[in-house]
């Protein structure tokens, strides 16, 4: 497969709000990277081990590409990002973006259309935590906002 790896903004190691909505465009796109090409290294590169969700996705693409199957589309767009830049008690800072989702379809390596997802019709809010460590930043985690209820 002839696809690039999406290239690191130069302002994405930047400790600063722009450097953070940098890096979180970025790092969305290298989980797009890894959904359509079934190499989810450059994503783990920037994601920190203990991420839960971003597991689940990594175990996610190794079974859609397995025995060599593939995924047409599925890919999520940063429509708005948030944060008030301040640090949380655990030293990582908290955002907020708002995505949407192409429509995606997952085929068998015969071919076999296995299933077919519909883009998704409103944005979804995801929270994103991720700490700059003196020269990077790293995704600490992601998923739905903690809405304390």
């Amino acid at each position: 497969m002839n696809i690039p790896v999406p290239e690191k903004p130069a302002l994405a190691d930047e400790n600063t709000v722009e450097g953070l909505e940098a890096f979180t465009e970025w790092w969305f796109e290298l989980g797009n990277y890894a959904v359509i090409t079934g190499n989810s290294a450059p994503w783990i590169a920037e994601t920190d081990p203990g991420c839960k969700n971003c597991s689940a996705l990594v175990d996610s693409v190794n079974r859609s590409h397995a025995d060599g199957g593939w995924v047409v589309g599925g890919s999520v767009t940063v429509e708005t990002f948030d944060s008030k830049f301040r640090e949380t008690t655990q030293g990582s800072v908290a955002s907020f973006v708002t995505m949407s989702q192409d429509a995606s379809a997952y085929y068998s390596s015969e071919g076999n259309l296995i299933e077919e997802l519909p883009a998704r019709e409103e944005q979804v809010v995801r929270q994103t935590f991720a700490e700059h460590n003196g020269e990077r930043w790293i995704m600490l985690d992601f998923g739905s906002p903690n809405t304390g209820s």
